[in-house]
């Protein structure tokens, strides 16, 4: 018997749960993700996390948590939405991936499209100091204003065993 819920329910809460490692091994390996060393900085006590390409997998409560460090390692959002509009693979209470894999970690089956994504900033051009904050504000709003390139989606939080397993098939395709 699986540890972790298949059925397409969100899967089992593990904050404060010293077995952590036991589930999120097993739902890592379901999904095809290799596992790499790293302690926990939140409520589940884990000493593993998960790596596909630049994406890290870090399992919280009840979902996952999956994010890239630089936006423009995440998916355009014209990727990101084909994702989200794939139908579940089977029959449930779901239409689409977006249900599950939700964009930026927003509730409300919110499209990349309808979420705007976020964009590659660039470094701040000096060291910051509490002193440059109206020159960091005007900065960055002034790149943000005159930004023509493309959106990314940088972050999901997934809910269930099929989205990981799914998201992870679409990234390996997608990259």
């Amino acid at each position: 018997m699986y540890l972790c819920n298949l059925n397409g329910k969100t899967m089992k809460n593990l904050a404060g749960n010293n077995e952590a490692d036991k589930f999120i091994r097993e739902e890592l390996y379901l999904a095809g993700v290799p596992t790499q060393p790293l302690d926990s900085d939140g409520e589940v006590p884990y000493t593993i996390i998960g790596k596909v390409g630049n994406w890290t997998f870090k399992r919280y409560w009840y979902y996952w948590v999956v994010r890239v460090k630089q936006a423009d390692d995440g998916l355009p959002i014209s990727v990101a939405q084909k994702l989200f509009d794939q139908p579940y693979p089977i029959d449930s209470e779901y239409d689409n991936l977006g249900e599950i894999v939700r964009t930026m970690g927003g509730a409300g089956n919110q499209s990349p499209e309808d979420n705007g994504g976020t964009i590659p900033y660039p470094e701040f051009p000096k060291e910051f100091t509490s002193k440059d904050i109206v020159e960091a504000t005007k900065f960055f709003k002034d790149f943000k204003d005159n930004w023509k390139g493309e959106h990314f989606i940088d972050c999901y939080h997934i809910d269930d065993q099929i989205g990981l397993n799914e998201f992870v098939k679409f990234i390996k395709e997608n990259q």
